[in-house]
């Protein structure tokens, strides 16, 4: 089963829900300097794919099921209708178009990264399973009311922009130079946003990261050696069906000790993983990127601790099938402290609610705002009228935050208002806020930060195998079928 963090990817600079414009799966980024790379016109800044802090527990559950008058094939078209068609899914279909445009993406990534890509039919054929998941998702994310608005996506594309350091009408003629129309680009980048947020509700409740599991982490991390060092490592799926029978089995791990042969006769590592791979990475080349043992998965840990650079093990056999791995590189960077700043804030909340429009909120809080101004305490105003229940008794004090701390507007007010001013009214997710900062302070906060790195670590593992178990639900809850026999065929 392919990933659906192939698809989401590509949003971002480092990676978010599959890795690679529609096409190839993450790819490090770099640092543009001169033209942009295919990667990069597609990708905004982001921390993670998988932020701990993006959990969404009051959203309700994803419904996993399409319903059967949209399952129901198209039987029906005619032959110069099917001609044209890859592949049904469910009520919709993949276009060689559709399918010839990923590919040409994926060989402009693969060209931008320095990666060998495989025959023809072995990249069309990856390219398609990943179209035919993300189509799912898509489908899923309309009957789940899961959209993205016009300002989230021009708030992307300004992202994009800045990461490279241009504007968005360079951008734009950037994404015509590579053969994507102004309408497909912008629908591409749309369709990300839209699978990433599905995936993240889909996964979001159902992960708990504990204490016990940091300290856990980091113990491992110790036991092999520098807690900070560093692995890159690429690996191959092959996999199993589920309820594999024995001879399932046979056939996979010797399918695994071929693909070896190949690489040990001098296939290149990434070739194989393009060509075989059943893994959403697999269009990357298997690349996991550079980490750290505790975020790999666990039974890579092991194994890769011991390995010697340009070494490859396998074939590992789990439940998803048989792995074999490459540790590329290994590194341990400098250990540095980290600092961060703190401020101290207060705060103002007026609530919108079902009897409280946003307007009135604003326009109330616009008021007591004039009331400060003219002499009166903002500790008094705050206790008399604040709807924030951890600071009102305290007259709005926050005490010592960080801006992770806060909703995204007001920690944007926090870091950029001058000590001692009061703010205009910011808006955020439950209403309207006054604040002002009357002290900020620069904190050594580095054993919280690795807790912190851990943390985000383990949910990014847990999230991933969350992804893994939710893309085979509603692939196996699909109708799907490949009308191009060499495109269904496994290697």
């Amino acid at each position: 089963m392919k990933m659906i963090r192939y698809i989401i990817g590509l949003i971002t600079c480092t990676t978010l829900f599959f890795g690679a414009v529609w096409a190839a799966a993450p790819l490090t980024h770099k640092t543009l300097v001169s033209a942009p790379s295919a990667q990069s016109f597609i990708q905004p800044s982001q921390p993670s794919y998988f932020n701990i802090n993006n959990n969404a527990p009051n959203t309700p559950p994803i419904n996993n099921t399409v319903p059967a008058h949209q399952v129901t094939p198209l039987i029906n078209a005619g032959p110069q209708f099917i001609n044209g068609i890859v592949a049904i899914v469910n009520n919709q279909v993949i276009t060689w178009n559709q399918l010839n445009q990923q590919v040409h993406v994926t060989k402009i990534q693969a060209q931008q990264n320095g990666m060998e890509l495989p025959d023809q039919t072995s990249l069309e054929r990856q390219v398609l399973n990943q179209m035919i998941t993300q189509k799912i998702a898509l489908q899923l994310a309309g009957l789940n009311d899961i959209s993205v608005s016009n300002t989230e996506l021009e708030n992307t594309l300004k992202a994009i922009a800045a990461n490279n350091r241009m504007s968005v009408t360079q951008l734009e003629h950037v994404a015509v130079s590579h053969g994507l129309t102004l309408s497909e680009y912008k629908q591409m980048i749309r369709d990300r946003l839209t699978l990433r947020k599905i995936e993240q509700q889909a996964v979001a409740n159902t992960i708990m990261v504990s204490p016990q599991e940091v300290d856990n982490y980091l113990a491992e991390q110790a036991k092999f050696g520098t807690p900070n060092e560093q692995y890159d490592v690429q690996h191959i799926l092959i996999g199993l069906p589920q309820n594999p029978t024995p001879q399932d089995i046979t056939n996979a791990k010797q399918k695994a000790l071929d693909v070896i042969k190949q690489i040990h006769d001098g296939l290149a590592f990434t070739q194989a993983a393009v060509k075989y791979s059943d893994a959403g990475d697999a269009l990357s080349g298997g690349d996991l990127g550079w980490k750290t043992l505790g975020a790999l998965p666990t039974i890579f840990v092991h194994p890769v601790a011991t390995m010697k650079v340009g070494e490859i093990v396998g074939p590992i056999q789990t439940d998803d099938g048989f792995h074999i791995i490459k540790l590329v590189n290994k590194q341990t960077p400098p250990d540095q402290q980290h600092f961060t700043t703190e401020y101290h804030v207060w705060q103002i909340l007026v609530e919108v609610s079902p009897v409280k429009s946003s307007t009135q909120a604003k326009v109330e809080l616009q008021e007591l705002r004039r009331d400060i101004q003219n002499g009166q305490s903002f500790a008094d105003i705050a206790k008399a009228n604040s709807q924030d229940e951890n600071s009102r008794s305290e007259g709005g004090d926050l005490g010592w935050v960080r801006p992770s701390d806060l909703d995204t507007n007001i920690a944007q007010a926090v870091t950029t208002l001058p000590l001692n001013t009061l703010s205009q009214p910011i808006q955020a997710s439950n209403g309207w806020y006054l604040v002002e900062v009357v002290g900020k302070k620069r904190v050594n906060d580095t054993e919280q930060y690795r807790r912190d790195q851990a943390r985000q670590a383990i949910f990014e593992k847990k999230a991933n195998q969350a992804v893994d178990t939710w893309e085979s639900q509603i692939r196996g809850a699909s109708y799907v079928k490949i009308l191009v026999p060499q495109l269904s065929e496994t290697p």
